[in-house]
């Protein structure tokens, strides 16, 4: 079985608001506004809960700049130089906008990320209400998700971040 984890977004609701798919995270801030702000489900109400996580998930935030955790959280930059993911500025970066991300109001509901217990009802709940514009998950399949439901999503590309590191890290490209 695979359990890597990607981004899936609605596509519907993209193409209802005549929005491109992000690929950068200043783009996939933008987009997330818009599903939080534009009424994208087309219900005349503010309900639509832009992003959806069922835990932190804090490698699949840095993977927008460059940095991956697993293998020991331990890389090679392209100059040949071993690097500690945690302790590089590109992980210091993404801290940063995650924690902007997730306390802007309405672009999530905190309350389904945290703690693993009960989480994954509160976010499966989320996805069959039709009202979750992205999220991150691998499995599409099985009972968790209604497959017509998941036809309105895609799985994308990480948006990057175009973060180069001020101290001459030079991070390989994901």
């Amino acid at each position: 079985e695979n359990y890597d984890h990607w981004l899936n977004i609605n596509k519907r609701w993209l193409n209802t608001l005549g929005l491109k798919t992000p690929t950068t995270t200043s783009e996939f801030l933008n987009v997330m506004r818009a599903f939080r702000d534009r009424d994208p489900n087309g219900n005349g109400q503010k309900d639509e809960v832009p992003f959806a996580l069922w835990n932190w998930g804090g490698g699949f935030i840095t993977s927008f700049w460059g940095v991956s955790f697993s293998d020991g959280n331990c890389g090679i930059d392209n100059s040949g130089k071993v690097y500690y993911a945690p302790t590089t500025e590109n992980t210091h970066q993404a801290c940063i906008w995650w924690n902007q991300f997730k306390t802007e109001s309405g672009l999530m509901d905190a309350s389904v990320v945290g703690s693993q217990e009960g989480s994954w009802a509160k976010f499966t709940n989320h996805i069959q209400s039709g009202k979750v514009g992205c999220f991150v998950w691998s499995k599409l399949q099985g009972d968790s998700f209604d497959p017509e439901l998941l036809k309105h999503y895609e799985a994308i590309a990480f948006p990057t971040a175009n973060f180069r590191n001020p101290n001459g890290l030079d991070l390989p490209k994901v």
